[in-house]
């Protein structure tokens, strides 16, 4: 594997190219205030919904989608393929 500068993966035993798009977060807030009412799924939505704006990828196919979340309901799960489905991106 060589990330830093070469931006490639070994999938198998090919060479795949790779390369991080970019990112976006949700500002913070004191626990029990601008985000006591909203769930994991809608501030992970949100923020995937900015990246797509931001980066022009409505409707585009991406390999992979990698997020973080605290997970405080075991209902949670599956929480990145759910926000990916409502952000504007391919499934």
């Amino acid at each position: 594997k060589s990330f830093p500068g070469g931006g490639s993966m070994l999938v198998g035993s090919a060479v795949r190219r790779v390369a991080i798009v970019g990112g976006l977060r949700i500002p913070f807030a004191r626990a029990h205030t601008a985000y006591a009412t909203v769930g994991n799924q809608e501030m992970l939505t949100a923020a995937l919904r900015g990246v797509v704006e931001r980066f022009e990828l409505h409707g585009a196919r991406l390999g992979d989608v990698i997020a973080g979340a605290v997970i405080k309901h075991s209902r949670d799960y599956n929480l990145t393929r759910e926000s990916v489905l409502s952000s504007g991106l391919d499934p």
